[in-house]
């Protein structure tokens, strides 16, 4: 059984605060046993998605990054 926890420094686009966004941290844990992914986007919201989800995710977001590109980069 392994936990791999990454952890990334970013910015708001939608400037979170009035004086600008200070910067986040948002951290990706994934459990290898069970296959499940928890993200906290260091703004005090966590999401959790089995194997499948966010597959699919990455999938739909990496078709939009084609399509727009003023998306996500994939």
């Amino acid at each position: 059984m392994a936990i791999v926890i990454l952890k990334e420094k970013y910015r708001c686009f939608d400037d979170c605060r009035a004086e600008g966004c200070p910067k986040h941290e948002a951290t990706l844990e994934f459990q290898t046993v069970s296959n499940t992914y928890r993200f906290e986007n260091g703004k005090g919201d966590t999401y959790y998605f089995e194997q499948g989800e966010l597959e699919t995710m990455v999938e739909l977001l990496r078709k939009l990054s084609v399509r727009r590109v003023d998306s996500v980069r994939i």
